[in-house]
Order: C-alpha cells, then structure tokens, then sequence
C-alpha cells in the first residue's frame, strides 16, 4: 500500500465514524448521566439512605448473572449518593468504589484511601500494606462511609471483610454473579459470623428492558438510529445471549458506525461483539500460561469433561497440584469462560467450556508467545 493509498484509506473512516456523536457511551465502563433503574435500586438505596442518615441499613451482596445491570446500578447509586453527601453537608465520606478483579490486595487497600480521602490523600505506594490497612480501619472507625467491592469473587484477603464488617463504620457493597460464594468462597466461620450481607437478586433483563437501554446509548451516542434495528438486536440478546446487555451495548457501537440496521446487520454485529468481549477476557490469562493451557484443554471437550480426567491430563502437562488445578477452574468459571459444576462443595464434577469462540484461546496464545518453550501441542489430547 503506498501513501496514496494510505491517505485514500484514512478519508474513508471519516465516513466510517461520522454518525458516532461520542464513542465513550459505547464502553461498558460508561456510566450515563440518566440510567435505566431496576427495581432493586429501590432497597439498595433504602438500605445506603437510612446508613447515610441514620447510621442504619446492613452490608449487602449485588448478585446476579453477568450483563444484569448490577454494577452499573451501583456505580450510578454511589455517584448519586455522593452528590447528597456533599449538598446536604452530611458528615460522612464519599462512597469508595474498588474492583477485585482488576486490583491486588496492595492496590485495592492504596485506591481505597485515595478516594475516601481525595485531595487530602498522600499516602503513597511503596506505604507497607499493614500501615495502609491500619490506616483505612482507622478512618472508617471514625466516620460513616460506604465500600463497593466489585467481583468480589476474586477477593484474595478475606480479612479485609471481617475487619471492615466487625471493627469499622463501613458499610460493604459487594457484587458478584452468585450468592452461592457467601457458602463456598466464605471458608473461615469467623469472616461469615462478621459479614453476613443482605442478598439483592438482579434478575435477567427483559428484552424491552434491553431495548430502552439500548436506545438510551443511542441517543446519548449516535446522530441517528433505527428503533427497528434496536428492538430486533434486543430480542437476540434476550433470547440468545442470556439477556447480557453487554453484547448489546458493544454490537450498538458497530451499527452505530455502519449506521445500517437490517437484521443481517445486526446478527453481524452482536458476532462481532461476542468475539471482542471473549477475546478481552482470553487475554486477560495472557500472563498465566498454565491456567491458558488449562483453558485452551477444556476447549477440547466442547460437550464436557470430568474433573478427575482433566486433572490427569493437566497435572501431566504441568505437574501442579490438585489444590492450585481447582484454583484455576474457580478463575476461569468466575470470568464466564467455563461452567464448572455437579459435584460436591468445592469440588466440580464436571467441566465445560461456554465460550462461543474457543479457537480465540489457541489465537491469544500464539500472540503473545505465552506457551512457546512448553508448545501448544503439549496441551492436545
């Protein structure tokens, strides 16, 4: 391709973009001015508004599958919340919103403080984690203030939750896809005793539910759009994709720049964003070759496999153990890459990959060079 042709191509993307008003709408870490509530926004804030007012209310636990509006209704509350605060000159501090997922224990602690405090924060990194986590406690013994926790699956210290829940103000917002983790993930009697959260269910949206959703990004993102198109790429979503809003919001973005709206269109799209969203997830693993090789195992039995047979074969491969072998199950059943079930507590019977595009796992792999050295091919059957 020569300059010419660099520079032909380049004008054409004018047109490729031009009926996208603002691209930010389309990130699934956007959170709008005006969002559509759910109904158990209504206890979320009776509980946070009498805690706020009153010093009342109790912890709770979001959960629901993914794509169900859970942390986007918190993140809108919290952000609603912390406006009251500071206009009704209440004396507490701004609500703290952390994800597990994407944080170490380390940093959840620093970013804790850093918002809680805000401009009067300097506290920096390198502080020893006990100082951090003494500070923190002691600010929240002081003053009423509210602690979101994201995906609180992936929490690694499950101290911080008894010593938030026993010995601060706090009240705790955790989020997660299943309740089940109170019973399961909850191992130490002393942690439940302490942190015995209210559970608030989401429900899957309804697909009209979808659609006004959907049409809220649109005019908050898009010059133009087709209310057919939306309707249409809701009722898929409902019915094909467990109602994750998530794969509408991003197959919106790619009808949005196409700005056509015909079913095929719209099948084209919602693929495409499949593939985006488990491609992000996949590469998520990207420095964890073990646990991409035990990924990219399971792909190889579409229709499932039993636990003690992938074991076998996995501890054949790497020579880990069984207790680091389900701890990486649990991690690729968190993000939604895989179901792991049918069997006693802790321990599945069963293994099955969900995803829609397995070949993305050996694709990852290949790219970032993850399993060179220990090949691929050792991980096939």
């Amino acid at each position: 391709m020569d300059g010419d042709e660099v520079f032909k191509r380049l004008k054409s993307a004018r047109d490729l973009g031009k009926n996208i008003k603002n691209y930010d709408v389309f990130t699934l870490s956007y959170i709008p001015p005006k969002i559509f509530l759910r109904e158990q926004a209504s206890t979320i804030l009776d509980e946070l508004g009498d805690y706020i007012e009153n010093g009342g209310g109790t912890d709770l636990l979001i959960t629901g599958l993914r794509g169900s509006g859970k942390t986007i209704t918190v993140r809108y509350l919290l952000n609603r919340i912390a406006e009251y605060i500071k206009q009704e000159n209440i004396d507490a501090l701004p609500p703290c919103y952390l994800s597990a997922r994407e944080l170490d224990s380390y940093t959840l602690l620093l970013k804790a403080l850093n918002q809680l405090l805000g401009e009067k924060a300097n506290i920096k990194r390198g502080t020893p984690a006990g100082t951090l986590k003494d500070t923190l406690l002691s600010l929240l013994s002081e003053k009423r203030a509210i602690i979101a926790i994201d995906e609180v699956e992936f929490l690694k210290d499950l101290s911080l939750l008894y010593d938030l829940s026993r010995d601060t103000k706090a009240r705790i917002v955790t989020i997660g896809t299943s309740s089940l983790w109170i019973e399961d993930g909850l191992e130490d009697d002393s942690v439940k005793s302490s942190f015995q959260p209210k559970i608030i269910y989401f429900d899957p949206y309804k697909a009209s539910e979808i659609a006004e959703i959907l049409k809220q990004r649109a005019e908050l993102g898009l010059y133009s759009y087709e209310e057919k198109g939306i309707d249409y790429l809701a009722a898929i979503v409902a019915s094909r994709y467990n109602s994750d809003v998530r794969y509408g919001i991003l197959a919106l973005k790619s009808l949005g720049r196409w700005n056509k709206w015909t079913e095929d269109d719209v099948n084209k799209a919602l693929r495409e964003s499949v593939k985006d969203l488990e491609y992000s997830l996949i590469r998520s693993l990207r420095s964890a070759r073990e646990k991409l090789g035990l990924l990219y195992l399971i792909t190889q039995y579409p229709d499932g496999i039993k636990t003690a047979e992938l074991f076998k074969l996995f501890h054949e491969k790497t020579y880990l153990s069984k207790t680091t072998f389900f701890v990486y199950l649990g991690e690729l059943e968190k993000l939604g890459l895989i179901y792991a079930g049918g069997g006693k507590r802790g321990r599945a019977y069963i293994v099955a990959p969900t995803i829609h595009h397995p070949e993305l796992v050996k694709e990852v792999a290949q790219e970032e060079g993850i399993l060179e050295g220990s090949k691929l091919s050792d991980y096939l059957v």
